[in-house]
């Protein structure tokens, strides 16, 4: 058995206009798939998903906000505000609590302790992406 969280994706268009998170339960033997349980909450279209620990991910959103889930009942535990435009990618640091984001308002923000601690702008139209590399350094990609 393998459980799978992603976002939904329109196959037609490729554009990404759902605002729900689905967790699918693929049973790879049968070929059977079942969706076990559907996260709502953004106002607009689920850009990224980050898997926090075996309990909880973080989604973000052309909503602007960033949303906490209990992977087990779907219940939103916290949203997270800090960017003015699009938010097109979150990303969870090493200890399984703090995680980085980034998005349309040129900025990459740290939250950590479950706030924002810092905000760094990109002379960049967008933050399309980030990640964290092995040694914890932070690197981004922008347009």
């Amino acid at each position: 058995m393998k459980v799978i969280v992603q976002c939904q994706f329109n196959a037609e268009t490729g554009y990404q206009h759902y605002t729900h998170i689905t967790c699918w339960l693929v049973i790879i033997i049968r070929c059977i798939v079942i969706i076990l349980l559907l996260y709502l909450g953004h106002g607009d279209c689920v850009r990224g998903v980050a898997v926090l620990n075996a309990h909880q991910f973080l989604s973000c959103s052309n909503d602007t906000t960033i949303r906490h889930w209990s992977i087990a009942d779907g219940t939103c535990l916290k949203i997270y505000y800090g960017h003015i435009s699009f938010v097109y990618a979150v990303v969870a640091l090493p200890n399984g609590t703090d995680f980085i984001s980034c998005g349309e308002d040129r900025m990459l923000r740290v939250w950590r302790g479950g706030a924002l601690s810092q905000s760094i702008a990109h002379p960049a139209q967008s933050v399309w992406s980030t990640c964290v590399l092995s040694n914890g350094d932070i690197v981004t990609g922008a347009r």
